[in-house]
């Protein structure tokens, strides 16, 4: 049986890949709830797993399993034999609503001042089908024009109403814009807020491997924050 098998065998499974993760990388199992720091984080999201501990060098931060619940209603006009079962001829329709649970695993990591005077910032690739990408706002960030930078038509960036542009642009130095284009993750995200880095990367990781990369990425992020 491979390790996406054991992985789909329940929730048993998850928690052990998680814990075993923890215990190689002398990490302490927390009971706490992720703090919504940023805007990825809100709504119902409840933390399954959740790991603190020193990431990196130089980087303390926490891993950990969230799932978010979804929950969507649709206006469905009555058929006729829905009528006929609940004695109605009226035309009227009714609201259906239904929720869904998606797992995503979180990396964060405590910056500690580290962007100055930027609260919130956030960054989003801009892959197919995006849907903010015609929109100024992403929470309560405004968005931010990147003309002269490489990263311009690749990535959607928002920080707060009150930031300077230019500081940032400033951000997204030649070398880190660079970064930025390598990585290859298709929802490619992150966000800044209350001195936290926040990745957000949906489903599980298949291995062991593919953590290390989540939080190897995650931690580059941080590095590049952070000032000289």
């Amino acid at each position: 049986m491979g390790f996406m098998d054991k992985l789909m065998g329940g929730g048993k499974k998850q928690e052990a890949f998680y814990a075993s993760y923890a215990d190689t990388h002398n990490l302490v199992r927390s009971t706490d709830e992720i703090p919504a720091v940023t805007k990825s984080l809100a709504g119902d999201a409840v933390t399954k797993e959740r790991f603190d501990g020193r990431l990196a060098t130089g980087f303390k931060g926490t891993v950990a399993l969230v799932e978010t619940t979804i929950r969507t209603s649709a206006t469905v006009v009555n058929s006729e034999q829905y009528n006929e079962l609940h004695s109605t001829h009226d035309g009227s329709s009714r609201v259906e609503t239904s929720a869904k649970a998606y797992p995503s695993t979180v990396v964060m990591i405590s910056l500690e001042d580290g962007t100055g005077s930027l609260g919130g910032l956030a960054v989003k690739k801009n892959y197919n089908k995006q849907s903010m990408g015609k929109n100024d706002v992403y929470g309560n960030l405004r968005r931010v024009t990147l003309e002269g930078l490489d990263l311009d038509n690749r990535f959607y960036v928002f920080a707060d109403e009150g930031a300077d542009p230019e500081t940032v642009r400033g951000i997204f130095s030649p070398s880190f814009s660079a970064w930025l284009n390598a990585q290859p993750e298709k929802f490619f995200s992150f966000e800044v807020g209350q001195d936290t880095l926040v990745t957000k990367q949906p489903k599980f990781p298949k291995d062991e491997e593919e953590m290390d990369a989540r939080v190897t990425q995650a931690c580059e992020i941080a590095r590049q924050l952070k000032p000289a």
